[in-house]
């Protein structure tokens, strides 16, 4: 298969992203979440003037064994960042739940303090967004960490709700309009690629560096181009669909692992515990079984006749202490599993059972 080929299919890999060449791209529309003009990263600089006989994918492939994600080699590093707010506020939006009131003037101001007085971004927001579409593209290129990918997604959404209450538009608005219904689209936000780096059809790969940036070359494509792209995303969403699947039952197993794990410590504590308070319950019981044991052994020698040997086992029963009994829940407990696993891995794991049984 030839580069241009593995460059279309990246593109269409992840089904949450919008490609630059099949979708109205328009600025204000708010249901898309472009990256902005000024925001060009370390991808676009591995791509300008690259060789004719490269493409745009293998310069950003090579890009990205350099490329540093300090800060965002885990979710749980993003979680624990300057990003933290915003990607809980994302994540509700990505699960179509109401941000409230505090939630919306907390993007509004984030976004406010990234622009000057003429709504354009200063240095320190063009330096975030420049930070966060870098580690967006490069989990893209590199298909390194899904979960990263998708939180820095969460994030572009919330800035994006910020964004979108900064237009005109919402600074002319009555104060009894519904807000929301405004921003409903921002709320719905999908990323848009750069077409400038997702993009082999524009003219050859070596006509980037005639002068003309990617953004103003002619973004039609032929009807045949078209149609193999669509071909290939719908392939792609295939295996994208397949490795999904992947990554949410390794993700299901280790958390999996983990219960069983916290569930045999705590068998076993309440084992020792259990058996603990029989010994002292049953102490005096217990030790004078073992005299008596002792006394019947010192008497059987090699000569004691069967009979007598039966007599002597049989007055030995009467000091018999009732045997330890232990109980505990099962392992498999679908109240705590309900209660303890995420959300999304639940619903998985439903279906997961579901498509087993059929």
């Amino acid at each position: 298969m030839s580069t241009n080929n593995n460059a279309s299919q990246t593109l269409f890999r992840f089904v949450s992203l919008r490609n630059p060449q099949l979708t109205e791209t328009k600025e204000r529309n708010l249901g898309f979440i472009h990256r902005p003009k000024g925001a060009k990263g370390v991808f676009d600089t591995a791509v300008t003037g690259m060789s004719s006989r490269s493409s745009k994918f293998v310069e950003m492939a090579k890009a990205a064994r350099n490329f540093s994600n300090a800060g965002f080699e885990t979710e749980k590093k993003i979680e624990e960042g300057v990003f933290g707010e915003l990607l809980n506020i994302g994540r509700k939006l990505s699960k179509r739940e109401v941000l409230d009131n505090s939630e919306l003037i907390f993007v509004k101001d984030y976004y406010k303090n990234l622009i000057d007085t003429n709504k354009e971004l200063t240095a320190t927001g063009i330096k975030i967004f420049v930070q966060l579409w870098d580690n967006y593209i490069y989990q893209i290129v590199t298909q390194g960490d899904f979960y990263v990918k998708e939180a820095i997604s969460h994030v572009l959404m919330a800035i994006h709700v910020g964004f979108a209450q900064s237009l005109d538009l919402f600074d002319q608005v009555a104060v009894d309009v519904n807000l929301e219904q405004l921003l409903e689209k921002a709320f719905d936000g999908k990323i848009v690629l750069p077409k400038y780096l997702f993009s082999e059809d524009l003219g050859t790969a070596g006509s980037v560096s005639s002068g003309r940036s990617g953004e103003d070359l002619n973004p039609d494509l032929t009807a045949k181009t078209t149609q193999r792209l669509e071909s290939e995303a719908k392939a792609a969403l295939t295996a994208n669909k397949a490795l999904h699947k992947k990554e949410a039952l390794e993700k299901l197993n280790a958390e999996l692992e983990k219960l069983q794990r916290k569930y045999h410590k705590s068998r076993e504590q309440a084992y020792q515990e259990e058996y603990a308070k029989y010994q002292e319950e049953n102490r005096d019981a217990l030790e004078l079984y073992e005299r008596k044991l002792a006394e019947v052994d010192s008497k059987i020698t090699e000569a004691t006749p069967e009979e007598e040997k039966i007599r002597l086992y049989e007055e030995l029963r009467k000091y018999e202490v009732k045997p330890f009994e232990f109980s505990y829940q099962n392992e498999i407990n679908i109240g705590e599993l309900k209660e303890k696993l995420s959300r999304n891995l639940l619903r998985f794991s439903y279906h997961f059972l579901q498509n087993l049984m059929h």
